[in-house]
């Protein structure tokens, strides 16, 4: 019989190591995503929200209108954004951002009108309220 082992537990089966190991990630996982089931595109089978044009293109802009129509009804898209922010998320759009306007508000922090430091983000910086 084989025996896995996770120092300091010995499995004899892979099910249960496997089990064990699934157990110690879901414990650690930093990200929760209990917002999600309130997303408007969460039954959402087809790829609306992961428009197949590059980014700054107008083909772009004319397919993801209608995912970022979607996130502008959402209940949930400042938690959607802040999650695609947070861990960096490279595809799709997310809170009605896609990965190029993520990136440019992430890259470095602009300076806001008033002189001060911080800037937030406002409808016309790529989003609609």
């Amino acid at each position: 019989m084989n025996t896995y082992e996770i120092r300091p537990v010995t499995f004899r089966s892979r099910e249960r190591q496997l089990a064990h190991e699934l157990a110690e990630l879901a414990a650690q996982a930093p990200v929760v995503l209990d917002w999600a089931a309130e997303g408007a595109c969460r039954n959402r089978g087809d790829n609306l929200m992961y428009p197949a044009s590059r980014p700054g293109t107008a083909q772009h802009a004319r397919d993801s209108a209608p995912a970022r129509a979607v996130c502008g009804g959402c209940p949930v898209r400042a938690e959607c954004l802040e999650y695609a922010l947070r861990v960096g998320e490279d595809f799709g759009i997310w809170g009605g951002l896609d990965e190029a306007e993520r990136r440019s508000l992430t890259a470095k922090p602009r300076p806001a009108a008033d002189g001060s430091a911080a800037a937030h983000l406002e409808p016309g910086d790529g989003w609609a309220a």
